[in-house]
């Protein structure tokens, strides 16, 4: 699902897709309150996302360039998610 599309959904809908993901995963551990600070940090992740692409696309505005690429999107999700990563914040 792309970025444009989560930004989009309601907070109930994000929490579905949350849940969705997880469980698909085989993830059924964990008290609500665990699942829920799950939850919390992976809306961080979106966010920072969402951030990201604002701030590039403000950028790309102010220079001149062109839109982001699919290719560049995605580098900059995996840069985000690497960094996440380091923090010990995982999808």
């Amino acid at each position: 699902m792309s970025i444009d599309a989560q930004a989009e959904l309601s907070e109930s809908e994000l929490l579905h897709l949350f849940l969705e993901r997880r469980l698909g995963k085989g993830e059924r551990k964990g008290s609500l309150d665990e699942v829920m600070a799950e939850y919390a940090k992976w809306r961080q992740q979106i966010e920072k996302v969402r951030q990201m692409v604002r701030d590039a696309e403000q950028s790309s505005a102010l220079d001149g360039s062109r839109p982001l690429t699919d290719q560049l999107l995605e580098e900059m999700i995996s840069g985000v998610y690497a960094d996440l990563a380091k923090e010990g914040i995982v999808d």
